[in-house]
């Protein structure tokens, strides 16, 4: 509009222009005849005298409509600007508003926390629908004009009215229709989107306002960055809060209450890598009291259910197994539950734990649930990559032993790992179906690989299944077509960059080592008490490989290799030996996708399977550790560690997303 880039004088001016127009016309109009007395107008002159006033009054009237049209128009054309809805706004306060701003109209952008503690319920109504009351009638109290973009927050941010609206019935009705989460809320995620929503409605709305509806809890609010930091100088780069007070001002409701009498199942675990039939499963789980006062009386629930597995099978119904009466619980403390139990048939198991409290005001978090797989047995592949015909030569026979020593038929049940040893020759020929039906895959001196190997291996990971890889001079020969095909080159399954075959100096060995936090966690923690660790240290290595991992990468060292100089040496210690090379690495292989924008490869999830490698043999060919009492239980610690990715329990919080790997023939469907 025109009108909208001129100033007060300048409208006037204009106006003014606009309003002569008809009074020069009127005056021209005067001047174009010229009066000549005639005697036989004189009887007409006598009757026009006599209604001069009448007429004269007429084109008065008529000249004063003229005039007030255009006048009208000129008025209705500069109402919209700046200037003038400030002078309404003084003339008559009560229906008119002053700008906060230069501009005219304002944005209003409404953040609706939507996390799990807004569900609630204070005094009968939950924490959310008094936010949503608020937010709707900030909408109603907004001038006609104004424009409204709607945020819920929850894990996953989601716009529910994005571009703004200046319809606030329409915006009403959808505010009306949002349902909190039952999940967290990332504060990182809606502060970048308000920013980047500021920035691009600054053109149209010079003057815009941001409302947090939220109840403040700590978990969401806790990374909220200082109001005053751009200015205190605390970051050093500008970060989206900056750019919010910088483009916006920003109200915050709180709808919380300090008093909410709150009990929640915080945790639920299953401390076992994977559970098999009639083995007794440690559940453990944490009860934490939120309120104030103490809670007495409170009973927890243990329930199991079986998924169906097949049409025939009855519905998933969880049944109370067990339970405990927590006596009393102090405020703001929590307490750990456990239970024992034994599930009796292999099959898909949900698992969960309730409370059962009175005067709850947020039930939804009263119970926790985990899914589990229980099996008979554990299937393993093991893939031999030295042939030979004496079995304890082979790079597998040691580790077949270790994992199951019993002869076929007779294992024990508390044996499941249930061993097969190919040739590495075979392994392409094995059908994807029935590759996909082992829980560990156990790559031992392989020196060559077809061209469809890595890919399954991928496949394998993705899947949740386990991958140990153990070394030999069949793979230190090849260890370029390692670091090509299995170390970011075709699939990114290696922990670290294979680099070159290791040998102690003559009257030298190497021994493994490990630091005390390792021996608190899976496969070193049957080795904790200190006789075990001895016998941990007694193996002697004479080979190994190099292997480096980058600075980036999130592989945890299991153990490394420390040099030491045999006894009665005649020769110094070597000092030039490294003392931190990895013996054993294990990690969860990131999900890589490409990033375009940033022209790099981002990392945006982790297979649910785990990969461990061993850098040397377990054979006799590079040390002598077959022998020591500690081979068997490390490589069955290890061989647990591995498939946990795939048989331990799952859960997932709301809003999270759920990944499923499908083979690549379901996929080009």
């Amino acid at each position: 509009m025109l009108f909208a880039f001129f100033g007060l004088w300048t409208t006037i001016g204009v106006g003014a222009g606009a309003v002569s127009v008809p009074i020069i016309i009127h005056l021209l109009n005067r001047r174009r005849y010229r009066i000549v007395t005639w005697a036989a107008m004189r009887f007409l002159l006598a009757a026009v005298k006599q209604n001069t006033r009448r007429l004269r009054l007429e084109q008065l009237i008529l000249l004063l409509i003229r005039v007030g049209v255009v006048a009208l128009v000129v008025l209705a054309m500069a109402a919209a600007t700046p200037w003038a809805e400030n002078l309404w706004a003084m003339i008559w306060p009560d229906g008119g508003r002053r700008a906060p701003t230069a501009g005219a109209r304002v944005h209003h952008v409404l953040v609706l926390d939507g996390s799990l503690s807004m569900n609630a319920a204070v005094e009968g109504q939950a924490l959310f629908e008094s936010a949503r009351r608020l937010a709707i009638a900030k909408i109603k109290q907004a001038p006609a004009g104004d424009g409204f973009s709607v945020l819920l927050m929850k894990d996953n941010p989601t716009w529910i009215v994005g571009e703004a609206s200046p319809s606030a019935n329409k915006v009403i009705r959808e505010v009306e229709a949002i349902r909190p989460s039952h999940g967290n809320s990332s504060l990182p995620a809606t502060l970048t989107m308000v920013a980047g929503k500021l920035a691009e409605a600054k053109g149209r709305f010079p003057s815009q306002m941001v409302y947090f509806f939220t109840d403040l809890q700590r978990t969401t609010w806790a990374g909220m960055p200082p109001i005053d930091s751009a200015r205190a100088g605390e970051t050093a780069t500008k970060k989206p809060w900056d750019d919010i007070q910088a483009l916006a001002r920003t109200v915050f409701i709180d709808v919380g209450r300090d008093d909410i009498a709150n009990m929640a199942v915080t945790s639920l675990n299953i401390d076992e890598p994977f559970l098999t039939t009639g083995m007794k499963a440690p559940i453990k789980a944490t009860v934490q009291n939120f309120a104030k006062d103490v809670k007495t009386n409170i009973r927890v629930e243990l329930l199991v259910g079986k998924a169906r597995a097949v049409g025939s099978d009855a519905p998933l119904q969880p049944r109370v197994v067990a339970q405990e009466l927590l006596r009393q619980l102090p405020g703001g403390e929590s307490t750990e539950i456990s239970f024992d139990y034994r599930f009796p048939d292999p099959g898909v198991y949900a698992v969960q734990v309730r409370l059962e409290h009175k005067d709850d005001a947020l039930e939804l978090d009263n119970i926790r649930s985990a899914i589990v797989t229980v099996k008979d047995i554990i299937p393993v592949l093991l893939v031999n990559g030295k042939p030979s015909v004496d079995k304890f030569d082979r790079a597998t026979e040691y580790l077949r032993l270790a994992l199951n020593p019993f002869p076929k038929g007779s294992e024990p049940k508390w044996a499941p790992l249930r061993p097969k040893v190919i040739n590495a020759s075979q392994f392409a020929d094995v059908p994807d179906d029935e590759l996909a039906g082992y829980d560990l895959i156990a790559l031992c001196d392989v020196g060559q690989f077809s061209p469809g190997d890595p890919r399954r291996l991928e496949a394998h990971v993705r899947r949740g299944g386990g991958l140990l890889i153990t070394l030999g001079d069949k793979a230190a020969d090849n260890l370029e077509a390692y670091n090509r095909l299995l170390y970011r080159g075709e699939v990114n399954l290696l922990p670290a960059q294979l680099l070159r075959k290791i040998t102690a100096p003559a009257e030298h060995f190497f021994s493994l080592h490990a630091q005390e936090s390792q021996f608190l966690e899976l496969p070193l923690r049957a080795f904790k008490d200190d006789d075990d660790k001895v016998s941990l240290t007694s193996a002697r290595f004479k080979s190994y490989v190099e292997a480096k991992a980058t600075d980036d990468s999130t592989a945890r060292t299991i153990m490394t290799f420390m040099p030491e100089l045999a006894q009665g040496a005649a020769v110094p210690f070597d000092k030039k030996l490294s003392t931190t090379d990895p013996a054993m690495l294990e990690w969860n292989p990131p999900l890589t996708r490409p990033d375009a924008a940033a022209g790099k490869t981002r990392f945006a999830g982790r297979y649910r399977g785990k990969v461990v490698l061993f850098t040397s043999t377990v054979n006799m060919d590079w040390n002598t550790w077959p022998g020591s009492p500690s081979f068997g239980a490390v490589l069955q610690e290890t061989a647990r560690l591995a498939v946990a990715g795939k048989l331990r329990e799952h859960s997932a919080t709301v809003g999270m997303a759920l990944e499923e790997y499908l083979p690549s023939m379901a996929s080009e469907l």
